[in-house]
């Protein structure tokens, strides 16, 4: 039903946002890639991929600690938020089910979100405000470029690249951090990738230079 009336949405102009949960207790692995393709399927603007919260006083928060699945014992009200990993059990642990929720945000959000084709405009306005919140968002920065590349704007596209090359020259830490989701071979990151090979080519060639002066 969710599929049919995804259609129906799209078809009329409207904008559709997901809210999904992974990491629950009783989850299987195989479960949580189904989320993930059933995400990929319905092709929505944007995807909230949530880790599921035992919350204090809830059926799911006793299944928990009856099992034993809690990650620390103490009461630690700042945990109760749905970006936090609580509870592993004997399909995942914490450290997995929180970086599995964050690739398939990447996946389904950044790198195949669908209006880069349809409405690269949105697609503009949709990375610009990410962004206002999250500068240092390498993916994010480089899916607007991609978007303003789409669009026709070759001016602005490459801009926003360099503003991403700046980045990883000044914060190399942010490279590491978002190296893992960069693909080569993937259209949003072909041109960055081979700027940045030149970058370090030139870098390298610089420094050769330098200690044969010396």
């Amino acid at each position: 039903k969710t599929i049919e009336v995804r259609k129906i949405a799209k078809d009329i102009g409207l904008k559709v946002q997901t809210a999904f949960m992974v990491g629950f207790p009783g989850e299987t692995i195989e479960d949580i890639e189904q989320t993930r393709i059933f995400a990929l399927e319905l092709g929505c603007d944007w995807n909230q991929i949530s880790i599921a919260t035992p919350f204090p006083g809830t059926e799911m928060y006793k299944v928990c600690e009856d099992k034993g699945y809690f990650v620390k014992s103490d009461n630690d009200l700042e945990r109760y938020r749905y970006g936090f990993a609580n509870i592993r059990t004997e399909q995942f642990d914490d450290k997995w089910i929180k970086e599995r929720a964050y690739e398939i945000n990447i996946e389904v959000n950044f790198l195949e979100n669908h209006n880069f084709e349809d409405d690269p405009e949105y697609a503009v306005a949709l990375f610009g405000d990410i962004l206002s919140r999250y500068p240092k968002h390498l993916v994010g920065i480089l899916c607007l470029a991609y978007a303003y590349k789409v669009m026709g704007d070759s001016q602005l596209s490459g801009d926003t690249i360099k503003r991403a090359l700046d980045l990883v020259e000044n914060e190399p830490d942010i490279y590491e951090t978002y190296k893992k989701y960069i693909d080569d071979a993937h259209p949003i990151f072909g041109e960055f990738s081979r700027l940045l090979d030149i970058a370090r080519s030139s870098a390298l060639l610089r420094n050769v230079g330098g200690a044969r002066s010396a």
